[in-house]
This record gives structure tokens, sequence and C-alpha cells, in this order.
């Protein structure tokens, strides 16, 4: 077993995990773009938790300003909190 949670325990886990990351990009890549300008003027490295809100319709669960007007609903904690109170 490896002594480093989730690490690859060896070349060949991480070449299958490299495999899935590119699979999964494939998933949402159709909405790079738009994602990309959303983020612009924000965090352009988070252009993929946008791409998958685009793709998928989930909120982001985030407390990062850097998504907020990105044209994707988020929530923060304490409204997420709010809503499992009702639950």
């Amino acid at each position: 077993m490896n002594s480093n949670a989730g690490a690859p325990a060896n070349i060949d886990e991480f070449q299958q995990g490299a495999r899935a990351g590119r699979e999964h990009h494939n998933l949402y890549q159709e909405h790079e773009q738009i994602a990309r300008e959303r983020m612009s003027a924000r965090d352009i490295e988070d252009w993929p938790v946008v791409a998958l809100a685009i793709l998928l319709g989930p909120p982001i669960w985030t407390e990062d300003q850097d998504f907020f007007d990105s044209g994707v609903a988020t929530w923060t904690t304490d409204r997420v909190e709010l809503y499992l109170q009702d639950r």
C-alpha cells in the first residue's frame, strides 16, 4: 500500500490516472472557451469548475468570490446549511 494517501503507487497507476483525467477533460472541453471567458477577469485557473457546472447544471459550492458573477449559480456554506436545515 502506498503511504501517500491518494498518490499513485506505481507508474501504471499514474498513467491510468492521467488517461482518466484526459477523458474527463473531454467531457467539458466544449465549454472551455465560454468558461475561460467568464473567468478571465477573475481566476482563470478556475475555468474547469465553471465548465463542469455549465455542462452538468449544478451550483458551485464555494466561499471563493471569484465564482460570483460567473454566470453559474453559487452556494456558500451558510446557504447550504440553511437549505439542509429545511430537509
